[in-house]
């Protein structure tokens, strides 16, 4: 190894490998090997995923992640016992996703309403009946 052409070699040859591995790094690191890691690329824009989770729909938002927001609505107790149900059967529910995008505002809103009962139609709308004037003749 007293050979100073030999000695230049391997520092060399050293500082090539570690210049190689450091460069290998930085791609897969930051530019992940050329791919993008959006769900769907479309023109060159990333798209990213936003699904239901019942499995409803799934729609995709440019340039990022959507924030994801759940909102129910639960009325009082003695509305529930009024309409002669249980307050589960009566919940409102809302899913809001959105993404903000610079002066761009993205958003999906899913609204559950939940269905009129069939017996709700014919209930009468006051407890008590009139009699009519004509009856009573």
């Amino acid at each position: 190894m007293s050979d100073p052409v030999v000695r230049v070699g391997i520092i060399g040859g050293g500082i090539v490998t570690l210049l190689l591995g450091i460069w290998i790094t930085i791609i897969l690191l930051f530019f992940k090997g050329g791919q993008s890691d959006a769900d769907k690329v479309i023109d060159g824009e990333g798209w990213y995923t936003a699904s239901d989770p019942d499995g409803l729909f799934t729609a995709y938002f440019p340039v990022g992640k959507p924030n994801y927001e759940k909102l129910t609505f639960k009325p009082p107790e003695f509305i529930a016992k009024d309409a002669g149900t249980s307050v589960d059967n009566i919940v409102w529910k809302s899913q809001i996703w959105v993404r903000k995008e610079n002066r761009r505002e993205y958003s999906i809103t899913l609204f559950d309403i939940p269905p009129p009962r069939a017996d709700a139609r014919r209930r009468p709308t006051s407890r008590r009946r009139l009699a009519s004037p004509a009856a009573g003749r």
